[in-house]
């Protein structure tokens, strides 16, 4: 329903009055008027006159609200000022916002400083909550369950033996295990060391563990006696746990490469070990886990965080979200960062973890069904609601503080508007938008605050404490409001950068332009392990645009980065893994989502001299990638369409 030759009409009126026209009974004079209707979208009509030229805008009110108008005029005429005052300039560099609005933009909606326990590590805080409620319930598994002081026990006699492991500061422990309770030891040991966790998901194909275990290095493994055939290429020492559940009498077998050598399984007590709380050797700076996430180059890549990371975002979340003090319900892997509020916010906050078995999707889901009357505190993917639906809005009329946290994916208004109008409920909800680069979250919404309604997606809110966010143009130029661009987080979230990829580092991560001079540029380059606040901003790749109420919406990817599930997933890993299979001559991978909602990885095959089945290649790539990452479809082709100038046409 638009003009079908422009939209948009730029025209000037350039004839002064001359002067009344005099003829016989007749007598012309000027006369202006607005027409009441536009005829496009935007039009601007410049018309002279005697003292100047007058500008007029007319708009179509079904695009355009008069706020938006009013801006554009403004800024219209910021850039006239600016080219009549450096007419020489690259139309880039001159100005567009008013100084108001910078002041908005960059200073007032980035005031988010509060103080944080920056120099508390994460094993500290949960032993302060040990402390407060040591016989209390921390986590439970089926019908297994340990207390605070049994949790902290166990896993302070499995630190002090990684300690002797040589385990300090930095030192990356890779943990391979299944949703149990010796994976909460074995998490917490490794921080309590002073190490690094590198969380590995047994699912995953072994090319793909091998990858890993071989980018980080790491000299030990964490895991579980039946997973160790998953990791036999390993060189390093492997370390198998397995709590007794009648003694809680934590068990470990020792072994290094070479696993099948020895059937006899030597099994011995970690009940020699001290119990006690160790000296914590690490300073906010140190490493506190790497998680890998997809990488466009056909690797995935791994995210340094460090403690002062970590215990901000904690920080900010036990002030946020209610119902952490309650029963949490844990049913994501460890390898995905959703798992860091559902797992050390609550044992941070004295609540109680439930773990929810190993299970598919679906069959995870309805345990979370069979629970959902015991829960406090839960956190989903949109993806998880939509399975969901509104089944579970009945069992919210109890009085207990209950809070929904929703991360991963775009949120659109479908997917909780059956739990938005459940007024009764004591629920609170909440959309939490951040890329791992940003330690979990760097914005978020609480969907009962006051926002703009008429949006199909709800926005990912404000920054939150000491974060900085900014949209801006290629030039690196704060946009308006209204417009989009692509989102820069600074501030306390923000990760050292990516493991052993000092390329990619610099190039995704980069000197904040609206904090630092070139004289502190040296300075930062020679101190980003030390992550100083507000010196960097990380480049996500997303769109977006600020709202006129200060929140900010989500509006897409300016590559090929896309999430299913909550996963983030590049589509050029998916590309160069099936590139690499010998009969297959182009692929192209692109996420369809023919269903509102329900997105699905496609890839499109020219096939070599033979054409591979589906099956196979399904097989092919089950091998080398995580089962979310293997599209649902593959469409084969004569060639791939080319554009005018010869991209792949999309």
């Amino acid at each position: 329903n638009r003009n079908p030759v422009f939209q948009v009409w730029f025209f000037t009126q350039n004839a002064i009055d001359g002067g009344s026209l005099d003829l016989k009974g007749l007598k012309d004079e000027p006369f202006y008027t607005s027409a009441s209707i536009a005829k496009f979208d935007l039009s601007l009509c410049a018309f002279e006159r005697e003292d100047g030229i007058g500008l007029e805008f007319d708009y179509s009110t079904d695009l355009f609200q008069k706020k938006t108008i009013e801006r554009f005029a403004n800024h219209f005429m910021e850039l006239i000022q600016g080219i009549l005052s450096n007419p020489s300039q690259p139309i880039y560099e001159l100005p567009l916002l008013t100084s108001q609005e910078k002041h908005q933009l960059l200073i007032e909606w980035n005031d988010t400083k509060v103080d944080y326990p920056a120099d508390t590590t994460i094993h500290q805080l949960f032993e302060e909550q040990v402390k407060k409620t040591p016989s209390n319930t921390a986590v439970v598994y089926e019908d297994h369950e340990l207390t605070y002081q049994q949790l902290n026990e166990r896993a302070n006699q499995l630190a002090h033996y990684l300690r002797a492991q040589g385990v300090g500061p930095d030192t990356l422990v890779a943990i391979g295990v299944e949703r149990s309770l010796e994976m909460i030891i074995g998490l917490l040991a490794i921080l309590k060391a002073g190490g690094a966790y590198v969380p590995l998901d047994p699912s995953y194909p072994e090319d793909r563990l091998q990858f890993m275990l071989e980018d980080t290095n790491a000299p030990v493994l964490i895991t579980q006696a039946h997973l160790k055939e998953r990791f036999k290429d390993y060189p390093g020492k492997i370390l198998s746990l397995q709590l007794d559940p009648e003694t809680k009498e934590l068990l470990i077998e020792e072994s290094s490469c070479h696993i099948g050598e020895s059937k006899d399984q030597v099994w011995k007590s970690l009940s020699i070990e001290s119990s006690k709380n160790l000296h914590s050797l690490v300073s906010p700076n140190n490493l506190a886990y790497v998680i890998y996430t997809s990488g466009s180059t056909g690797k995935p890549k791994g995210v340094m965080i460090n403690y002062q990371n970590l215990s901000h975002y904690l920080s900010y979340s036990k002030n946020t979200y209610p119902g952490c003090q309650g029963v949490t319900l844990l049913h994501s892997s460890i390898a995905f960062d959703m798992s860091i509020t559902s797992l050390f916010l609550p044992l941070t906050s004295g609540g109680k973890v439930e773990i929810l078995p190993e299970q598919t999707v679906a069959d995870s889901l309805e345990l979370v069904l069979k629970k959902a009357s015991d829960f406090n505190f839960i956190k989903f993917t949109p993806s998880h609601l939509k399975a969901l639906k509104n089944r579970l809005t009945s069992q919210h009329s109890h009085n207990q503080k209950r809070c929904l946290v929703v991360g991963g994916e775009n949120l659109l208004r479908e997917d909780v508007e059956i739990w938005l109008d459940n007024t009764s409920s004591t629920l609170s909800i909440f959309n939490e938008y951040g890329p791992t680069e940003s330690t979990v979250g760097c914005c978020v919404l609480n969907l009962h605050e006051s926002y703009d309604l008429s949006l199909t997606s709800i926005p990912i809110g404000r920054p939150i404490s000491n974060t900085q966010i900014y949209i801006l143009d290629e030039h690196l130029n704060p946009v308006p409001v209204g417009v989009s661009g692509e989102l820069y987080i600074g501030g306390a979230g923000l990760a050292r950068g990516y493991l052993n990829r000092p390329n990619l580092t610099a190039e995704r991560f980069i000197p904040n332009p609206f904090a630092i001079g070139e004289d502190t540029q040296a300075n930062l380059n020679s101190s980003a392990s030390s992550n100083p606040e507000s010196l960097r901003l990380y480049r996500t790749g997303d769109l977006a645009r600020y709202l006129m109420d200060g929140n900010i919406e989500f509006l897409g990817r300016i590559d090929d980065q896309v999430k299913i599930r909550g996963f983030r997933i590049e589509l050029g890993e998916i590309e160069s893994t099936l590139a690499s299979h010998e009969d297959i001559s182009q692929v192209v991978v692109m996420a369809r989502e023919d269903e509102p909602g329900n997105k699905k990885l496609v890839a499109y095959i020219v096939p070599g001299e033979f054409t591979p089945s589906p099956t196979e290649l399904k097989q092919f790539l089950e091998e080398k990638l995580p089962d979310y990452m293997v599209p649902s479809f593959f469409v084969y082709l004569d060639k791939v369409p080319l554009t005018s100038n010869g991209k792949v046409d999309r």
